[in-house]
């Protein structure tokens, strides 16, 4: 799943082998926004997988994405996404207006969108790896080691994804915590906002 595997960072779709057994999906309303998703596979491969849609939709869309899409898109989300491009476009910009998708696809090739799109991406990572870097430094401290927290997966940034899960458990000197009396105590302070602290618990 995009959202949890690179967040914020460029994913070019055609460097990926996929496969019928392999489809890559980012849900955009876990990064942008608006609630919906985008699913990536082979062209070829999309030919194979069966059809999902409603039956008198096949085999007219057998060989389309629709295929893969139970019910319409609300209207309002896929125009959402419009904005995306731009977005990502001025922030790899020093200066300038922000051109809506149809301006910014017309007047740009897609070697000049994917230069600046690679840009964008790399001041996201900078950022990212700057925030979990302090995070990581935080939870696996000796006193929060003491306090019984540990950091699932490597303690360090290198070869992991900036999605950081970690437990507090018993320890002579303290006692452990639920995940979600975790996730509850950090909202009530109110410079962290979690929303739904069981989703965030039981994804």
């Amino acid at each position: 799943m995009g959202c949890r595997f690179c967040s914020f960072l460029l994913v070019q779709g055609r460097c990926f082998d996929l496969n019928s057994a392999l489809i890559y999906s980012d849900l955009i309303s876990k990064v942008y926004g608006p609630h919906t998703a985008a699913l990536y596979t082979k062209a070829s491969e999309l030919k194979k997988i069966g059809s999902v849609a409603h039956h008198f939709h096949s085999p007219k869309y057998d060989a389309y994405p629709f295929k893969l899409q139970p019910g319409g898109p609300g209207y309002e989300l896929t125009y959402a996404t419009a904005s995306i491009l731009p977005y990502l476009y001025r922030l790899s910009q020093s200066s300038g207006d922000t051109p809506n998708s149809e301006t910014l696809l017309k007047s740009k090739s897609r070697p000049e969108l994917l230069q600046a799109l690679e840009k964008t991406s790399k001041l996201f990572e900078a950022h990212e790896h700057e925030l979990v870097v302090t995070l990581l430094d935080f939870l696996t401290s000796a006193k929060m080691y003491d306090r019984g927290v540990r950091v699932v997966g490597p303690e360090t940034f290198n070869f992991r994804a900036p999605t950081i899960s970690f437990i507090v458990i018993d320890t002579p000197n303290s006692k452990g915590m639920k995940s979600e009396d975790i996730i509850l105590k950090v909202d009530s302070k109110g410079t962290v906002r979690v929303a739904d602290p069981y989703a965030v618990v039981h994804y």
